[in-house]
């Protein structure tokens, strides 16, 4: 990540979103990685700021355009977990924990909805 986009996280860790929107929206990455890094950073910063249907619609473009971000899948699976979504954010729950290394969270999480649904060996072998 680069300097900015820490910048931007450490901004949006601490409470100061009207400057991490400053600096999201001063910055034209061409990169792809980058691009994606600082779309994650601008749903992030939405959560943070209770957008949860910001946040969620900016995570889903961001799984559109990258599918294996990790990230983005856990903070979606996890709105739509609030929410009551829990078929949805099963699948992106699922999705996290696909490759090495998990999410920890995301096995928490989608062992927590397993047992809910008395998928009881399904839950129990994630947290073995």
């Amino acid at each position: 990540m680069t300097a900015t986009l820490e910048s931007i996280a450490e901004q949006i860790r601490t409470g100061q979103y009207d400057s991490a929107a400053k600096t999201l929206d001063s910055i034209k990455p061409t990169d792809p990685d980058i691009k994606n890094e600082a779309m994650f950073l601008r749903g992030y910063l939405q959560e943070s700021m209770l957008d949860r249907e910001g946040a969620l619609s900016t995570y889903e473009k961001l799984l559109d355009q990258d599918p294996d971000h990790s990230e983005a899948a856990f903070r979606a699976a996890l709105i739509l977990d609030q929410g009551g979504d829990d078929e949805e954010a099963t699948d992106l729950y699922e999705r996290c924990t696909a490759h090495p290394p998990a999410h920890a969270n995301a096995l928490i999480n989608l062992a927590l909805l397993y047992e809910e649904r008395a998928r009881l060996p399904e839950a129990e072998a994630l947290l073995h």
